[in-house]
């Protein structure tokens, strides 16, 4: 089985060029899509499968930080680590979309609830993110890059609350279960390394 497992992780490590070519394009057509459905069942369905699909690629970034804390190793884990940027940012897409939707057409006043302004403070965290997930960024700004990348355990939080207080209980369990391990490999992390 292990066998099996690293070739599949080997052969998607070759292919990441490809992959990743193709992926802008799959995405801006789904979103293309969505938008022409945005007062319908379906665009309402969509921006949440999208805010879904956010919280899923969320997770998938924090594993190789939580699983090398904790000194598990796998090659599965490996795969992850080679598109940790990439699922980074399209995380990010998938949560803008998500936002952009919910709040199209904007209304004045705005609307201010706490599962809206915590989530918007997770956007802005993850905007910034975003923006230094690149090469340049990483250069231009040395070790406080990696401060900055930190932010990533605030914006968790906020995804917490804003998952609570809408009370999607899976969504939300999810990210509890995922705080109490990135707690725990950070309490155990000195053990391994």
């Amino acid at each position: 089985m292990q066998k099996l497992i690293d070739t599949i992780s080997n052969f998607f490590i070759q292919k990441s060029p490809l992959i990743i070519k193709w992926l802008p394009l799959v995405y801006f057509s789904f979103v293309l899509f969505v938008w022409f459905n945005l007062n319908t069942r379906l665009g309402y369905g969509l921006s949440n499968l999208f805010g879904e699909i956010a919280v899923g690629l969320y997770v998938l970034t924090l594993i190789p930080g939580i699983t090398g804390r904790l000194g598990l190793k796998n090659s599965v884990f490996n795969v992850i680590r080679v598109y940790r940027r990439h699922l980074g940012i399209s995380m990010y897409l998938f949560a803008f979309s998500h936002f952009f939707i919910k709040r199209f057409p904007f209304t004045f006043p705005p609307s201010f609830f706490a599962f809206e302004v915590v989530g918007m403070l997770a956007i802005f965290v993850f905007f910034l993110l975003f923006v230094t997930s690149n090469n340049f960024s990483q250069k231009l700004l040395t070790k406080n890059w990696f401060l900055l990348q930190k932010l990533t355990y605030l914006g968790m939080f906020f995804i917490f609350l804003h998952l609570a207080f809408l009370k999607v209980a899976t969504w939300g369990t999810l990210m509890a279960l995922v705080i109490i391990l990135e707690l725990i490999s950070f309490r155990f992390q000195k053990r391994f390394v």
